[in-house]
């Protein structure tokens, strides 16, 4: 009976970490995609000028919410056992965050909180990449061939 409760056990702990591994690397890529499309949309900002503050704003209260939300699944993901949460505004979002263990976590996510209140992405991506070591995320460039052709 010992050996069967302990391949069960064992079953168990590694089909968890196998899922674990799984939805990380899933967050992962999203963020990269998100992180991708907020660099190529400020570059795009930049070239329309002054009608490019309406799609600026658009694109904070898209997809920089989204890798702000994405950011704190991932800590989730990291710190609780189980992460059952809806990050539906700013404050369940906030939430989570005050919950996190590490205080250089909680610090950046507050900088990063503010920069979605200032409806800027270019500021909020230059949080990003400043916080990027501290949330355990690495952060690749966009791939120059790529701009140029989205962009021209």
């Amino acid at each position: 009976l010992g050996e069967v409760q302990a391949s069960v056990a064992r079953h168990v702990f590694t089909a968890s970490a196998a899922a674990r591994r799984e939805r990380q690397e899933k967050l992962t890529e999203n963020l990269r995609i998100a992180y991708e499309n907020v660099c190529l949309a400020t570059k795009g900002v930049q070239i329309m000028g002054a009608t490019g503050n309406v799609v600026d704003r658009l694109v904070v209260r898209t997809l920089c919410t989204d890798i702000a939300n994405l950011l704190v699944e991932m800590q989730a993901l990291l710190h609780f056992e189980e992460p059952n949460f809806l990050l539906a505004s700013a404050s369940d979002r906030k939430n989570v965050v005050s919950s996190l263990p590490d205080e250089d976590v909680r610090h950046a996510f507050a900088d990063l909180e503010a920069a979605l209140a200032k409806k800027n992405a270019s500021e909020f991506v230059e949080m990003l990449e400043t916080y990027a070591p501290t949330l355990g995320t690495q952060l690749k460039k966009v791939d120059k061939k790529r701009e140029r052709q989205l962009l021209f």
